[in-house]
């Protein structure tokens, strides 16, 4: 089979798996999305403000009157930043976390939603450097690994992303998002077979996972397991039809 570099590369980028979806529901697969985006896992919650009840996020009016109150309270500024973040305001949010890591440079979850912030301003390298930061405290943070996983693939430093979504797969062996993306990794070094692994293993935990089953048709063909790719390519067709149409583009008309 001839195969189209452009249309290949294509549509690799838009088989990244969004954050994880609950348990027995299917992972989402709207094809008017921005299949080409990368979208992290939630940040990892701070302590909450006596004003919150329960355990409501803090709101930034909450939030700012707890720093004003609390200058010195590490866990106020992770708040506001949370905060601002959930209001896309990422250049204020990376100042509270900042300010948090000053007063407590141990905070795990302040390292992790600084790197997710730098994600959202495009500052990969940032992200990557928080990420690690937070993981050197504690390395049993799937959502850290994850996220420093997306990052490192959308660098192109496949073979660290590998790394990092095997790390999630340790502490969450159910995590289809993270075996979708190892997939992606492993393609993208060329290791096809292992590829085909990693999406199996995807789809088996989520069986409706049709960005899984577009990259498991992909690998698959790029292996020349022909009968395969059709077989995974037809259940991809019976999910998604936008999607499986990028993928025939690819593997049964290429240019």
């Amino acid at each position: 089979m001839t195969w189209s570099a452009t249309l290949w590369i294509g549509v690799l980028l838009g088989l990244a798996a969004t954050s994880s979806p609950a348990r027995g529901q299917a992972t989402a697969t709207d094809a008017a999305g921005d299949l080409g985006t990368t979208v992290h896992e939630h940040a990892l919650a701070s302590g909450t403000a006596a004003t919150s009840a329960g355990d409501e996020p803090v709101s930034l009016p909450q939030a700012a009157e707890w720093t004003q109150r609390e200058p010195g309270n590490a866990s106020a500024w992770v708040a506001l930043g949370n905060a601002q973040r959930v209001l896309a305001q990422p250049g204020d949010a990376v100042t509270a976390y900042q300010r948090a890591l000053q007063i407590d440079a141990k905070r795990v979850d302040a390292w992790v939603n600084l790197g997710m912030t730098h994600d959202q301003l495009k500052q990969p390298e940032q992200a990557v450097a928080a990420y690690r930061q937070g993981l050197r405290l504690n390395l049993d943070v799937p959502v850290a690994w994850y996220n420093l996983g997306n990052t490192l693939r959308d660098l192109g430093r496949h073979a660290q992303a590998i790394g990092a979504y095997r790390q999630v797969l340790r502490l969450d062996p159910q995590h289809s998002n993270a075996w979708n993306n190892l997939g992606l990794a492993l393609a993208g070094l060329k290791r096809y077979p292992d590829a085909i692994a990693a999406y199996q293993q995807a789809v088996q935990i989520e069986p409706r996972f049709a960005r899984a089953w577009a990259g498991l048709a992909l690998a698959q063909g790029a292996a020349g397991q022909q009968a395969e790719m059709i077989a995974s390519y037809r259940k991809l067709r019976s999910l998604d039809a936008v999607l499986s149409d990028m993928v025939f583009d690819t593997l049964i008309d290429p240019l």
